[in-house]
């Protein structure tokens, strides 16, 4: 497995030499694994180590007992340590947020805030194929795009997934392999959360009745959506480039140089958002019908608005970037 998790980071591009990486570790089976692949491999690569606990405040002396095992963990492997106690109940009511999300809005604040402080290149945590596979049948069920159906991405700016190649089972035999004990949180076995029912029901359903690689085949798809997101994505910035230019506040779409300018213009105007400093989306008829459909003006998604009016060339449409009717 130690092989199998080293080849997936050279894939990905992980990790390199002179690295600065945070752990989350939690004290549970997969972020203890993490720790330990990451640990024997810090040498062989040249990257540097720093454990971060979050005790939630949720569970009591169990929290406590996580945390005390965490730290001794990293002594016995000579590893720093930092623990950060939150309270998340208190903060899901504050910010008027379920605990699970709370719990991972912090996370996520105190992991970066620790790379800040540290100098840290990379945030390292223990999602699996098991996780990926629950985020799918989540985001299907809420209703979700391409890239969402993509599931979670192995590197995402500078957190990395490094057990993304491996399910539940394989890190429990791992860790059996090496006798190494881990924390269990039993509130994972509750059905409060959407994602435990997912996980303690849909999924043993799943390899119980359908097949029994429902996970592994669940991953292999998600590669393959992302994939095809990354494809559309370099696809959609060379439209951009092709189909537009930008003169102040007004973008001009070339509604010509399309076959399709309608689906190009609608996702110009959710993925190119940021860039264009304007969050809406439109839609754009071909050439001969522009003017009949928009005489003057058409009020899109944010408040903008996109002008075709008589001063307007036969084949451009001007889109205000911060106007508003």
């Amino acid at each position: 497995m130690l092989e199998k998790v080293e080849n997936y980071i050279r894939q990905w591009k992980m990790l390199e030499k002179g690295d600065k990486v945070v752990v989350g570790l939690s004290g549970g089976a997969d972020s203890v694994c993490l720790f330990l692949i990451l640990e024997e491999l810090r040498k062989k690569i040249g990257f540097e180590i720093l454990a971060v606990h979050v005790n939630h405040g949720i569970r009591g002396e169990e929290a406590k007992a996580d945390e005390e095992f965490v730290k001794t963990l990293c002594e016995k492997k000579e590893i720093p340590c930092r623990s950060v106690s939150v309270d998340i109940p208190k903060m899901a009511v504050e910010y008027r947020m379920s605990e699970e999300e709370a719990g991972r809005t912090a996370r996520r604040e105190i992991f970066e805030q620790a790379a800040e402080e540290w100098g840290g290149t990379r945030i390292a945590l223990a999602h699996h194929q098991d996780d990926n596979a629950e985020t799918f049948f989540l985001h299907l069920a809420r209703g979700s795009g391409l890239r969402g159906l993509g599931g979670i991405y192995p590197v995402n700016g500078m957190y990395i997934r490094p057990l993304l190649c491996v399910g539940r089972k394989e890190i429990e035999d791992y860790l059996k392999g090496r006798e190494m004990s881990y924390c269990i949180d039993a509130t994972n076995m509750e059905d409060a959360y959407m994602r435990n029912r997912i996980r303690n029901h849909v999924i043993p359903y799943f390899k119980e009745n359908i097949n029994e690689k429902t996970v592994e085949h669940m991953n292999r798809s998600m590669d393959l959506l992302r994939e095809i997101w990354d494809y559309m994505e370099r696809q959609t910035e060379s439209a951009y480039q092709i189909c537009t230019a930008q003169n102040g506040e007004k973008i001009c779409i070339h509604a010509y140089r399309k076959p399709a300018v309608h689906q190009f213009c609608q996702r110009l105007c959710n993925g190119k958002s940021q860039s264009a400093s304007f969050g809406a989306s439109g839609y754009i008829a071909p050439d001969k019908t522009l003017r009949q459909l928009i005489p003057s003006h058409v009020q899109l998604h944010g408040g903008h608005v996109a002008h075709g009016d008589g001063h307007i060339p036969p084949r451009l449409l001007y889109i205000n970037v911060n106007t508003a009717v």
